[in-house]
């Protein structure tokens, strides 16, 4: 990761410190150093190592499905193969949106662990919309596990056609699915905050059907709605309940992604139980 040495004046003291590149830091009159990203002021979410920053189990589903769906589209994009996804430390930033910046490990299928930075927005509106603005690799136990690839090399019908291939599809599908069932239970927490709401396990996503068809869609440009031809995937799932493990739901959500790279935005149109 690229450092950037800041120096600030506070009561009559020079101090000297490095920040990443991408952040900025201000010194306040009581000595604290607050960090902004994209002038978003940034405050420390989650930090595995740490029991002081500690957040309840679907926040964490939540940061952890964001993250799995980051390393996979990654993985697109770069022609690698890394998983078993462990979050390390999450600093998250509040301005229209909710920013993330996700540090992360995962390991190669050779069993090399290499620690990654994600940037991922998270928007609720019309569509509950996703944005992974980067996935960079910051360290790796072995130098030879990743191959920079030049643009040529990206897979051809991705960034010109702009759809995901069937195989694609259905290696992100999982992993979208995960995404979905983590905003549809804090959506119905939302709704529900005088009352337990039934909670999904995210780890017991099966993937039912993944498929993709050519379907009118609203697109907003300076504010105004205009009907256009997209592509649109529709994805069905089952989930069972933490504490009925017996009781298993399914779920269909349509989203729409109309761009992959090297920005890739996913909005969810619609995220909902199917009932018989």
């Amino acid at each position: 990761m690229k450092m950037k040495k800041v120096r600030v004046l506070n009561d009559l003291r020079v101090k000297s410190f490095t920040v990443p590149e991408d952040r900025q830091c201000r010194i306040t009159k009581e000595g604290k150093r607050v960090y902004s990203i994209c002038g978003m002021s940034t405050r420390k979410y989650y930090d595995s190592s740490n029991p002081r920053y500690r957040i309840p189990s679907f926040r964490l589903d939540n940061i952890v499905s964001l993250t799995e769906l980051a390393i996979r589209f990654y993985n697109i994009k770069e022609h690698t193969n890394f998983g078993l996804v462990k979050v390390l430390r999450v600093v998250r930033s509040l301005s229209g949106a909710v920013g993330f910046r996700i540090t992360f490990e995962a390991s190669s299928p050779s069993g090399v662990l290499s620690v990654f930075v994600a940037k991922v927005l998270q928007r609720y509106d019309e569509y509950q919309t996703i944005k992974i603005e980067s996935v960079k690799m910051k360290r790796s136990d072995s130098n030879n596990n990743h191959k920079k690839r030049s643009p040529e090399d990206l897979p051809p019908n991705i960034p010109q056609q702009h759809t995901l291939s069937e195989d694609s599809l259905n290696d992100v599908a999982p992993y979208i699915s995960q995404c979905a069932l983590a905003l549809y239970t804090i959506s119905t927490m939302q709704i529900n905050a005088k009352k337990e709401a039934p909670r999904h396990d995210i780890s017991s996503v099966k993937v039912v059907k993944a498929t993709k068809h050519d379907a009118p869609s609203r697109k907003v440009v300076k504010g105004k709605k205009h009907d256009v031809e997209s592509t649109t995937y529709l994805v069905a799932f089952e989930a069972s309940l933490r504490d009925e493990r017996e009781k298993v739901e399914t779920f269909e959500t349509q989203i729409y992604v109309p761009t992959f790279f090297p920005t890739t935005i996913i909005q969810f149109k619609e995220i909902q139980i199917k009932r018989d």
